[in-house]
């Protein structure tokens, strides 16, 4: 039976009953295709169908076939992709090609490559708006109930007629999107009738057909806190990284933020998704609607430098975005299609090519752009960029410093901490001095600190303290457990 919950509508849930997918994308033969398309998905049913006769679940299929492109759900990413090569038997009339010296020669046997990769407990699910009549649900399951793989025969699944997830889904259909996906369209099942029936007659393996829909990656949930742990000012983060462009110091940090704000406010009207001449939210620009600096909490621009271990060399990895408590959905929405449409960043030694993470496996990252590395919780944080005070005390490590970083905390949000230690160098390996650090703003006297905060209870990151917190100053890292 179909399980059916409150929300109205249909899903598929896909599950990978070895914990390994093996099917390859069609525009790129070394990889996997994550997650697995609708299109090859309702194949797979459309196999089970044929397999066992053709019979009363055609109009299932069929009212499947017609629906909108599916909402889809994906809980866990893949590992890196791993490729076998296997050496298959073709017409061996003499029997040489047993021998490792006839391989890929006529008449020997042939190379095949196929791409899969570790998925453990994910799922996939693929929900629709609307339910069929219980005829056809009941139709549906039992084609689920048959299907046994789906991609490469040893890609073994279970497919489950569900409920659509209460939570948000990862990709859902838009008009533009940065992942191109193979859907059902109506008819699809007669083509595949049709492109069977010419293989066994002339023996012509074609393309599956599928429509091509663009999808749009819909961002993540904040993170929940844990009763007990303090959160500031900022309740996510998400990252860009570098795959292309100069290597540049931490120092630059500052520089490059600015530059990656600029870049988004330049993108707004065209990439946002709203009406081109809608204005920029204030709590993306930082400014209010004069101008003026935004007084309550906005989005923050960073940079993150290879920093903590001994052997860190302090260059940039990539950017980041710190998502004020409170912002709005719409807001949050429109800022990860510009960041999605975002590919290169003009900076004045050269341009960067970035990517959005997203949902990246964390295997594929560095340890400095996995978003957790700058959020969890801990009762010590070291800064990374300096802190700039608010004024210029006396004596820049003394007293007075330290009430002053005392106050940022408190202006972020933050507890204040029990113990605040103030340093020229940095606690942390790999991160430049402070002194380094050009001023902000440019041409103020600027004072800059390196500081280690010790809280009484666990606090939640981003950290970001002092003047220059919304432009890639400023910046901590969580230390201990």
């Amino acid at each position: 039976m179909i399980r059916v919950g409150r929300r109205m509508g249909l899903a598929l849930e896909l599950t990978f009953l070895t914990g390994r997918i093996a099917a390859k994308r069609l525009e790129d033969e070394e990889a996997v295709e994550w997650p697995p398309h609708p299109a090859r998905v309702f194949s797979a049913l459309a196999a089970a169908y044929f397999e066992a006769g053709e019979g009363s679940e055609e109009r299932a299929l069929e009212w499947l076939e017609n629906r909108d492109p599916p909402a889809i759900w994906v809980s866990g990413e893949p590992a890196p992709t791993r490729l076998l090569d296997v050496y298959v038997p073709v017409n061996d009339p003499t029997g040489l090609a047993v021998f490792p010296a006839y391989r890929g020669q006529a008449g020997g046997r042939q190379l095949r490559r196929f791409a899969s990769a570790f998925v453990g407990d994910a799922t996939v699910t693929y929900g629709w708006a609307t339910s069929p009549d219980p005829t056809l649900r009941e139709a549906l399951a039992g084609l689920c109930a048959r299907v046994a793989s789906v991609g490469h025969s040893s890609s073994l699944v279970r497919l489950l007629p569900v409920a659509p997830p209460a939570g948000r889904p990862t990709w859902t259909p838009a008009q533009r999107g940065r992942l191109l996906v193979r859907v059902p369209f109506p008819g699809m099942l007669e083509s595949l009738r049709r492109g069977h029936e010419r293989y066994l007659r002339a023996g012509i393996r074609g393309a599956v057909p599928a429509v091509l829909q663009p999808y749009e990656e819909i961002p993540p949930d904040p993170a929940p806190v844990r009763a007990g742990i303090a959160r500031g000012a900022f309740e996510g983060l998400w990252i860009l990284r570098k795959l292309e462009g100069p290597e540049l110091p931490a120092i630059a940090a500052p520089a490059v933020a600015s530059a990656l704000r600029r870049a988004v406010l330049a993108l707004w009207s065209e990439a946002a998704g709203g009406p081109p001449d809608a204005p920029i939210p204030e709590e993306v620009t930082g400014r209010g609607p004069n101008g003026e600096p935004l007084e309550r909490p906005h989005v923050g621009w960073l940079a993150f430098p290879a920093v903590g271990h001994p052997r860190s060399s302090g260059h940039l990895l990539g950017l980041g975005v710190a998502l004020p408590r409170g912002l709005l959905e719409g807001v949050r929405a429109a800022l990860w299609r510009v960041l999605t449409a975002l590919q290169v960043l003009h900076l004045r030694p050269g341009s960067w090519r970035l990517e959005l993470v997203g949902r990246l496996p964390a295997s594929d990252l560095p340890l400095n752009l996995q978003a957790w590395r700058w959020c969890r919780p801990a009762r010590i944080w070291a800064s990374v960029t300096p802190v700039v005070l608010d004024r210029y005390p006396d004596e820049l490590f003394g007293s007075e410093a330290e009430a002053d970083v005392r106050l940022a905390c408190l202006r972020a949000s933050l507890p204040e901490p029990e113990e605040v230690v103030l340093r020229p160098t940095a606690l942390v390996p790999g991160a430049p001095p402070a002194r380094q650090f050009p001023p902000y703003p440019p041409g103020s006297p600027s004072p800059r600190v390196h500081a280690v905060l010790a809280f009484r209870d666990p606090v939640a990151g981003p950290v970001l303290l002092g003047r220059g917190r919304y432009r890639g100053l400023g910046l901590f890292l969580p230390l201990g457990e």
